[in-house]
């Protein structure tokens, strides 16, 4: 009876152990995502603010190519990098429609987290 017990709470530890590393793993990804998905929304913004300026007399600015951006020295976001696009497209009876759309990326070691986010819109 002694040798079941023995070899039951040896599962057990085994068992636990494994519990604990997956939900490290999962800290570290959630954590990463997060990151990810901040770093993407901070070029979604700069490429609606580019198409869309505030101040008058600025010029619109779409259709320019993908904008590639690392982080450098912004704290919380070290290794994560952005892609952002902007595209434009007035074939509907001369209204400007805008497609924006950006990727988010961060690392860890050998752990990689991206995240995409996307948004229409249409001029007044």
């Amino acid at each position: 009876i002694s040798v079941f017990v023995i070899v039951v709470m040896g599962m057990l530890g085994i068992t636990l152990t494994n519990i604990l590393s997956t939900s490290e793993d999962s800290v570290v990804y959630e954590s990463l995502g997060l990151k990810a998905l901040n770093a993407a929304r901070s070029g979604l913004d700069i490429k609606i603010s580019e198409a869309f300026p505030l101040l008058p007399g600025e010029a619109e600015q779409c259709n320019n190519g993908p904008v590639s951006v690392a982080f450098v020295n912004v704290v919380g976001l070290e290794n994560c990098s952005y892609t952002a696009v902007c595209q434009s497209d007035n074939s509907l009876s001369g209204i400007d429609y805008f497609r924006f759309s950006s990727t988010g990326v961060c690392s860890v070691s050998d752990i990689v987290v991206s995240r995409t986010v996307a948004v229409d819109a249409r001029k007044l």
